[in-house]
This record gives structure tokens, sequence and C-alpha cells, in this order.
């Protein structure tokens, strides 16, 4: 659980935060709920139903008569199922329950899992103390917020982040390779993490390809060509080139420029990140918090919500402003992960790009490199 604040007005305010974010955002989540047919989910329930009755979302002609049986109300899904098979696979019990049974229960699951991811980053930096603080701005950043408002999978995806970052803390392979295994739900916005978090230990490359292995050879027992048919809807549905996407590719698209420039956009991003780190070797949670800000600035293709992933980021943030009773980094993770995400967001409405918001990620990945150069400080 995540430890509370000792002094008893530290603890008030940590309870009145949490109280009113969680308020805010169940209240949201009943809107969700409401329109569940036009939710992110229903595109998800769809695919996970199709697959239990044993029909391929992959084909078009099956997935726009199961998307749109309301023409009327269309959610916004692709023309196709994008992801791999077993994400579709492990969202078929979900369809069991009606549809909007399921959202309410999809949205209780991702509030909970960024309760317990925020304990988990805590622990796997050593520093249990920076939870409540974590929680507060992750509950009030507007990713968290985009995540419940479309019901998505950024909350999954932050728990196997926070759980892989705390077995490789802790040298356990075994729960390493779950963790990693999970992340693949999602893969377009965990490649990084994934890359990086192989290269730490060798009994995990061989754990982690090895279930990657048995789950590909599963979901092929299902579905054999299943990888053939996702490859050939990711180049036509132009993903690349999509101005509603917080990436630099989704930036570049929106100013009319070509996507070789979001390419050395990202190079340029990522080096300065990286020029920014101390010169030691990292730790293994420092490691992966630090991926998944790149991973989000170099990735094509990702929304605000998957940002709700960057608390990992901020987590090591606030590691080092309590280790150094640095009141600066705490105010600039503040900053970061609810002033900045939420100004973006508003200024979009007045006409920026989408794109724009890639600069969360960024400032995040700034943040916890400066962050690691402090804490590489006596």
């Amino acid at each position: 659980m995540v430890r509370t604040p000792g002094a008893p007005w530290a603890r008030a305010a940590f309870v009145g935060l949490v109280a009113l974010a969680i308020l805010l955002l169940g209240a949201r989540a009943a809107v969700t709920i409401r329109d569940a047919d036009v939710s992110d989910f229903r595109c998800l329930y769809e695919a996970g139903r199709l697959v239990r009755l044993g029909e391929d979302p992959y084909d078009r002609a099956a997935w726009t008569a199961a998307i749109a049986s309301d023409p009327a109300r269309l959610p916004p899904c692709n023309e196709a199922f994008v992801y791999p098979l077993w994400t579709a696979v492990l969202a078929s019990p979900a369809t069991l329950v009606p549809l909007a049974t399921a959202v309410s229960g999809w949205e209780a699951l991702t509030l909970l899992s960024v309760v317990a991811s925020v304990a988990l980053l805590a622990r796997a930096l050593g520093r249990p103390r920076i939870g409540a603080a974590l929680l507060v701005l992750t509950l009030w950043s507007q990713p968290a917020f985009s995540l419940v408002a479309n019901a998505q999978l950024g909350g999954v995806v932050l728990l196997a982040l926070a759980a892989l970052s705390l077995a490789l803390a802790r040298d356990r392979a075994v729960p390493a390779a779950v963790a990693w295994l999970a992340l693949l739900l999602k893969p377009h916005v965990t490649l990084v993490p994934l890359a990086g978090a192989l290269a730490t230990s060798r009994r995990l490359l061989v754990l982690a390809l090895g279930g990657l292995a048995l789950l590909l050879a599963a979901t092929l027992a299902i579905l054999p060509a299943w990888p053939a048919e996702l490859a050939r809807e990711l180049v036509p549905q132009g993903r690349l080139a999509d101005p509603g996407v917080d990436t630099l590719w989704g930036l570049a698209a929106a100013l009319g420029i070509a996507p070789g420039w979001a390419v050395a956009a990202s190079v340029l991003l990522v080096a300065s990140i990286a020029g920014t780190l101390p010169r030691r070797r990292l730790a293994r949670a420092e490691l992966v918090a630090l991926l998944v800000p790149i991973g989000l600035v170099i990735t094509p293709y990702a929304r605000a919500h998957d940002q709700v992933a960057l608390a990992a980021a901020w987590a090591v943030a606030l590691a080092a402003g309590v280790e150094h009773r640095d009141r600066r980094l705490v105010v600039a993770t503040a900053a970061v992960a609810v002033v900045l995400s939420w100004v973006l967001t508003a200024l979009t409405l007045a006409g920026l790009p989408l794109g724009a918001r890639v600069l969360v990620p960024y400032a995040s990945g700034l943040l916890a490199a400066y962050a690691l150069r402090r804490r590489a400080l006596p």
C-alpha cells in the first residue's frame, strides 16, 4: 500500500487530494460507462468477442459488422483490430458480460492499478515515502483523466512497468518475465522498455523470449495468419501520418511536413536526454524509468492516456528530491505531470496540434535524467 505522510496536516492534504481526484475520476468514469458503446474499450471488447466466437478481428468485414451495429454511434476504432491477437484473447473473458458491466469493472481495475503501481514504483526505487506524492501527481495528471475517459489499457501497462521495475530491483527473474510479457499487451508504446529490460539479465532474456514463443504458438493455433494480417493493416491505416496522435509523427502530420523530420527530431530529443544522464551505470529500476519517456518520444503512435506510464519517470524525480531534500525537483515534477499536461491539453482546444503533447514525455525524460544525476551525488 501507499505510505501516507506522517505530519497531520500533510496526511489531511493527501487524503483530501486523493479523495477529490477519485471523485472526479469516478464521475468521468460514470460518463464513460454510460457511453460504453462509443468508448475505446468497445474496440477491445469487440475484438475479444470475435475471438471467443471463432471469428477474425483482422478481417475488415467481420470487424465492421461488430463495431458498426449502430451507425449513429460508432466507437473510435481503427478500420480493423491493430493489436496483437493475444490482447484480444485476454480480453475475451470480459465479453461474457454486457459491455457496460465490462467497462464498469475495467474502470475500477484501472484506478486500482494506478494505486498499486505507485506503491510498487516507490519500493522499486527504495523510497516508499514518495508514494503519497506520486499518487497525488499521477491521479491529478491529464494522462490519468484521459485514461479513465477512454477506458484504455494504460493502467495495466503502468502496473506491468511497476512490477517489472520492482522485480528487476530485487533480481527476481520469474516475476520480471511475467511483467515483461504483460507489456506485450500494447507493444507500440512499451517497445523501448521491453528491449531495455532484456539487457539487464540473461535469465530474464531466456524466460521472456521463451514466454513470448509460447504466447505466439498459442495464438497461432487460434488464428495462424494473424501476424501477416496485422502487418497488412498497419501500413494502409496510415498511422505514421495521423495528426490526431500525441507524437512527433502526429505533430509533423499536423504541420504538413515529412515524417523524416519526426525521425530527426526524435534522435535529437533522445540525445539531449542521454546527454543529461550521470556517468554511472543505472540501477535496473532507474533504467526502466528512463526508457519509458524515451519510448513515448520515439514511438510513431501514442495518445495522451498512454502517458500515464510516465509515473515511472516522475517517481525517479521525487526519489531524488526526497534524498537531497530538493523541493525544486518536487515542484518540477508537479509542473510536468500536472501543469504541463493540462496546459498543453487546454491549448489544443485553441488550435495547438495534439502532437505537441509529446512535450510531456520529453520533459519527463529530461527531468528523470537530471534526477538520476542528482541521485549519483553523495
